[in-house]
């Protein structure tokens, strides 16, 4: 009689052995590494069977040890689960009956995912590259599902400056190869990157691929075997109450009024650029166009009062080359009233200009010259006014 195991990626040892004489046959056994940062800025874990199924396929061909690991503080993982699934008990032979199989690893895995499911980050930080650093120290190939947002917070990603300017190409380039984690042998699987809850804003869609791309690319770069996202359906509201940094996030256009129109009406605008351009360019992003449309009441001239004169300026972060900051936002600014003027709005009511970071709406340096990231977001936009009189026919 023949039995034959197939491998799971790098994590599973196997041998495919003949009966009759020889040697005895050797088990194929795979380690499972289930991470999860947990903060109070992310769903809980909810550890979906659309997630499991490289759990399940390995118990099907061999033995398979599950350890669980929360937060980055310490190396010593808070599950530890022999979850293979036996025929005999005291001989190790392995189940094969399909029904039996089932329910084995269902018994199993229930204890892992009650555990993981629980799990309540006690860090003041959100370290996804800390974690990956402490399952990295597990000896061998191994299978790793890492629950996480991605939102790092500390460290050499530190995510607070970038906001949604995250350059990912860039960011990647610039990390020492030397000060990521070894991901040598290690098939990894992300789950829930950009998913957030509790105080932290949802990401817009730009800053929430770039996230994705960004862990991707990290762990490959840790040489690490990186699987397409998986995405996981709210485990419901996080159970950490320990507060973590929030990664600012542009919010939706403002408007802002300002006098009297007798006298003179400002009516005052500020497009982020996270919601309506992509990354380093004057491009908009799908639906920048429709929001803009959505503004045009505020420069037409109507019975009640008159647009005199309107400005665009555009403004960046204090971050990179001053020359280049300053040349893109006025791309941007330009690009705005290019957009307006193609749905009907007077080119001529406008001065455009971009000032880069020379003037910025909100001091966003600190005292030791390091980014504000609050601040810093709410410089990253166009700020267009129309000055508005009351109409004399």
């Amino acid at each position: 009689m023949k039995r034959r195991f197939l491998a799971l990626g790098p994590a599973v040892v196997f041998t495919v052995l003949t009966a009759g004489c020889g040697p005895e046959p050797v088990t194929p056994h795979t380690t499972i590494l289930i991470g999860a940062t947990a903060t109070a800025n992310e769903p809980a874990v909810d550890m979906h069977d659309d997630n499991l199924d490289v759990v399940r396929d390995a118990v099907g061909r061999g033995t398979v040890d599950v350890l669980g690991f929360v937060g980055s503080a310490t190396d010593q993982p808070v599950v530890r689960q022999d979850v293979s699934v036996y025929y005999d008990e005291r001989t190790k032979e392995l189940e094969t009956d399909s029904e039996r199989l089932d329910t084995g690893y269902q018994k199993h895995m229930t204890p892992v995912r009650e555990k993981m499911a629980a799990s309540a980050g006690t860090q003041s930080q959100l370290d996804l590259l800390g974690l990956l650093g402490e399952m990295a120290h597990t000896n061998g190939p191994a299978t790793m599902l890492v629950y996480s947002s991605g939102l790092q917070t500390t460290g050499l990603l530190d995510l607070r400056g970038w906001g949604s300017d995250l350059d990912v190409d860039a960011t990647v380039e610039g990390l020492p190869e030397d000060k990521l984690p070894d991901l040598t042998d290690k098939h990894v699987f992300f789950v829930g990157l950009g998913q957030v809850a509790g105080p932290q804003q949802q990401l817009p869609p730009e800053m929430y691929s770039a996230v994705q791309e960004l862990w991707l690319k990290v762990c490959r770069k840790a040489h690490g075997h990186c699987e397409p996202l998986v995405q996981r359906s709210s485990g419901g509201p996080p159970l950490s109450t320990v507060p973590v940094p929030v990664i600012p996030v542009p919010s939706h256009p403002t408007v802002t009024v300002f006098g009297d129109p007798a006298t003179g009406q400002t009516v005052r605008i500020l497009l982020p650029n996270g919601v309506f351009f992509r990354k380093e360019s004057a491009d908009f992003l799908p639906g920048a166009d429709q929001a803009l449309r959505g503004m045009t009441q505020y420069f037409r001239s109507d019975a009640a009062s008159v647009a005199r004169s309107a400005t665009a300026v555009g403004h960046t972060a204090t971050s990179g080359p001053r020359d280049g900051a300053v040349e893109l936002s006025k791309k941007r600014a330009c690009r705005v009233v290019d957009a307006l003027a193609a749905d009907g709005i007077d080119r001529s009511l406008f001065k455009v200009d971009g000032v880069g970071f020379d003037r910025p709406l909100s001091p966003d340096l600190d005292s030791a010259g390091r980014l504000i990231p609050e601040a810093a977001e709410k410089n990253r936009t166009v700020e267009v006014t129309v000055t508005r009189f009351r109409s004399t026919r």
